[in-house]
This record gives structure tokens, C-alpha cells and sequence, in this order.
């Protein structure tokens, strides 16, 4: 496989930002902030994600406020947005070989999730967990008749 150009990577950026920017527009238009949490009522392991970035790029304050509110809405925004663009614009394959490029997505993935088990654990305030707030959990009440679980 041959190197992607600059101009084949911006394209391929400029389509994510498209793709991201008309869901974004979906989503404020109906008034879903979270998809996930919106079907659901739990949080996903991403949750905050998209907050903390825009709070490290458009916050208010100095840069420490910053990031210190960036880790609060989500503490792997240190992590997975400088991965994804180094995914976008960086040398493949990733780290130099295959298996690291794989064995890094494995760690992000299961650091993940170890970050959304000790947020649950410490009742982290952006996190979400009530079933009966989902549109799955209403549906289903609606259908049996507005009797309980």
C-alpha cells in the first residue's frame, strides 16, 4: 500500500469534519445531545469527550483552567484526539509496524474502559445511568401499556 499525499489526507479530514458537522446539525436540530444516552439513559465510555476538547480549544481562562476542565469532562482527552489525528495525518503504519499500530488501539480501547469503570465508580457527574430516561425504556413501557418493569 503507498503513502497517502497531503491533499489525499486533507480530503479524507475534510470529509470527517463533514460527516461530523452534519450530524452535529442533526443532533442540535432535534435536540439529542447524545445519541447513545438519548436511546439508552447510560453514558458511554466517550462520554465528555467532545466537551473537553472544545473546552481545551475555545475554553475560557488560562491554558492550566483549561485543562483542568478538559480532564474533568473527560481525563482521556490527552490520549485519544493526539491518536486519532496521528491516525489522520501521521506515518503509517502507525508506531512503525502493524502489531504496535494494533496492540496501540488495543491499550486505548482498554484504557477506555477502565476509565469509564472508575468514573462509575466515583459517581463521575457527566456520566449518565438511568434506563428509565432512554427512549428504548419509554418505548417499551408505552407498549406495555404504561405498566412497570
Amino acid at each position: 500500500e503507498r503513502e497517502m499525499t497531503w491533499k489525499q489526507r486533507l480530503y479524507r479530514l475534510l470529509i470527517l469534519l463533514g460527516i461530523f458537522a452534519g450530524v452535529s446539525l442533526v443532533l442540535l436540530l432535534t435536540g439529542i445531545n447524545c445519541p447513545i444516552r438519548y436511546f439508552t439513559g447510560f453514558s458511554c465510555p466517550g462520554c465528555g469527550m467532545t466537551r473537553a476538547c472544545l473546552s481545551l480549544v475555545f475554553g475560557h481562562g488560562d491554558l492550566g483552567e483549561r485543562l483542568r476542565l478538559a480532564a474533568q469532562y473527560h481525563p482521556m482527552v490527552f490520549v485519544v484526539p493526539p491518536l486519532l489525528l496521528y491516525a489522520i495525518w501521521g506515518k503509517r503504519p502507525l508506531f512503525g509496524s502493524e502489531k504496535r499500530e494494533l496492540a496501540a488501539m488495543y491499550a486505548v480501547c482498554a484504557l477506555m474502559l477502565v476509565t469509564y469503570g472508575v468514573r462509575l465508580a466515583l459517581h463521575d457527574p457527566v456520566l449518565s445511568m438511568d434506563w428509565q430516561d432512554g427512549q428504548i425504556a419509554r418505548v417499551l413501557h408505552a407498549l406495555r401499556g404504561g405498566a412497570g418493569f
